[in-house]
């Protein structure tokens, strides 16, 4: 892992060095989470999409071992409106379109506690609040994930160049509840993969 890890830095670290002539680079401290999210009311309606998470937390930028982590992103839910949110209606006897369960977009903080480790793998126990916007309305959610992850912390630097934080590959499982813009509550589940690349910097 530390091996595959030290490549993949030193290649992007030719990258960045490759055009610091031109002027300085910046890649973030990013850790990305992209998975299939269910929801579904008391309605009895469902939808299925995507969730993605795009957020900066202390556990991407601080490259060593850490027992917490601390996070805030951005946070969206796709819900293709012609295909997937429906619900049974017990006079028409199937399922027919909603406009209840649909994409949302905001902002979320979370807050991780690090529930099992070992060498370059690693377990968080998370919790997550969102503030959204929905049917042109905010609301808000809650959820609750277990995730695990391979990771290698990296510190390179150099003349024109810096790379400092944490590599990582990850699977990821949540559950949560989130309010609706007509009113109510849904529940969701989701699951997903995850990733983490360090902070690049490159310039003169």
């Amino acid at each position: 892992m530390r091996a595959l890890s030290c490549s993949v830095v030193l290649l992007a670290y030719l990258a960045i060095a490759s055009t610091a002539h031109a002027g300085s680079a910046v890649l973030p401290p990013l850790k990305v989470d992209l998975g299939t999210i269910a929801m579904s009311d008391r309605q009895s309606e469902r939808a299925t999409g995507t969730a993605l998470f795009i957020g900066i937390n202390v556990a991407t930028i601080y490259p060593k071992r850490i027992g917490f982590d601390v996070g805030i992103g951005y946070v969206g839910t796709f819900i293709p409106a012609e295909e997937t949110h429906t619900h049974w209606s017990a006079e028409a006897g199937a399922t027919t379109p909603s406009d209840r369960l649909v994409s949302s977009h905001g902002a979320y903080v979370d807050l991780s506690v690090l529930a099992h480790e070992r060498p370059n793998l690693r377990t968080w126990v998370s919790g997550r609040t969102e503030l959204l916007r929905s049917a042109g309305r905010s609301v808000m959610g809650i959820a609750t994930r277990v995730s695990t992850e391979l990771w290698s912390g990296i510190k390179v630097g150099g003349r024109g160049g810096l790379g400092v934080g944490v590599f990582a590959l990850g699977l990821w499982a949540e559950m949560g509840v989130r309010q609706l813009a007509g009113g109510g509550l849904a529940r969701q589940v989701s699951a997903g993969v995850s990733a983490r690349v360090p902070l690049f910097l490159a310039g003169h």
